[in-house]
């Protein structure tokens, strides 16, 4: 990268892909630890809700993915932030719910 950099050449679209190849692993942990929280508290609504809700999550992390990397693509956000901002977000997000889920 740094020959390529030294050369003249853009080099933060690759630096982003790097990033996400390394952070995009751990989408299946954070997916997982989403869904507990709707696995354990199905309670009147029932199954059905807990998997379109999970649809409409998996929707949103991959277009919240999506929009990261294109913001550090076009240099907005630094290649490290927009591949892993995804992931800290939702799981961050699937910590808070887990601990404030009812059982």
């Amino acid at each position: 990268m740094a020959q390529l950099q030294t050369s003249g050449y853009h080099v933060v679209p690759y630096i982003v892909q790097l990033q996400r190849k390394v952070a995009f692993p751990f989408v299946t942990l954070i997916m997982t630890l989403l869904a507990v929280p709707f696995a354990v508290t199905t309670g009147r609504r029932g199954a059905l809700y807990g998997i379109g809700i999970g649809i409409v999550l998996a929707i949103v992390y991959w277009t919240t993915l999506s929009v990261f990397g294109a913001l550090g693509a076009g240099g907005w956000v630094s290649p490290v932030l927009a591949a892993w901002a995804p992931n800290l977000l939702f799981g961050a997000a699937a910590v808070y719910m887990i601990l404030t889920a009812r059982t």
